[in-house]
């Protein structure tokens, strides 16, 4: 299974996470990319894969039974603890009523459940190696490894853009303008083209 990703995107900082006398109104939270569901197929083959004593078959009907058992038991409000897991806790609504008469099972269901996961399942977890996304934020390249770069990529192409900068340093948008910049002032670039149309061919 490929190696999970993650990028970095800015949100607004509430005034109560900012540290006394701190002006920083946005902050880089780290967020799993879009694309991160697996599906019941994947887990099962997944499953297999860590144990090849357990048939594809077998895996299959176990994710069945378990998701059965779960059922059954928040059904009659049980909260379900799974060693290495977590425990899955049902979250009831029903009618509201000033008076208990007339009130039936049917009044109830479950819907929703609070998942605390046990500290086996995070230290598991936190034993991958996730990789931060080539969009996140990244540590601006020095001179020698700009210069580089720059020399390469012209070699094989007539044009840079921001986007290259981007996804091929790690860096953010902003940091990959002011680099530009810094480029066009020190005569290594020339800007080119409008806003929706920038690029920047060799000096």
């Amino acid at each position: 299974m490929a190696i999970h990703h993650y990028d970095y995107m800015i949100v607004a900082n509430p005034p109560a996470s900012r540290n006394e006398g701190s002006q920083e109104s946005v902050g880089y939270h780290v967020r799993p990319l879009p694309a991160s569901t697996v599906s019941t197929d994947e887990l099962t083959e997944y499953m297999h894969q860590l144990e090849p004593s357990l048939t594809r078959g077998t895996c299959i009907a176990a994710v069945g039974a378990l998701a059965r058992a779960l059922g059954e038991l928040m059904a009659d409000g049980h909260a379900v603890d799974i060693r290495g897991i977590g425990t899955l806790r049902p979250r009831l609504s029903g009618m509201v009523t000033e008076e208990a008469r007339g009130l039936a099972a049917h009044n109830v269901c479950v819907s929703g459940t609070t998942f605390t996961p046990d500290e086996e399942l995070l230290q598991l977890a936190n034993e991958g190696r996730p990789t931060l996304c080539r969009r996140g934020v990244g540590t601006m390249p020095d001179d020698d490894v700009l210069q580089s770069f720059l020399q390469e990529h012209f070699a094989k192409n007539d044009r840079l853009t921001r986007k290259v900068l981007v996804e091929h340093f790690g860096i953010t948008r902003d940091q990959a303008v002011k680099l530009l910049h810094q480029l066009v002032d020190e005569g290594c670039l020339v800007a080119r083209g409008s806003r929706a149309t920038a690029h920047y061919v060799k000096g």
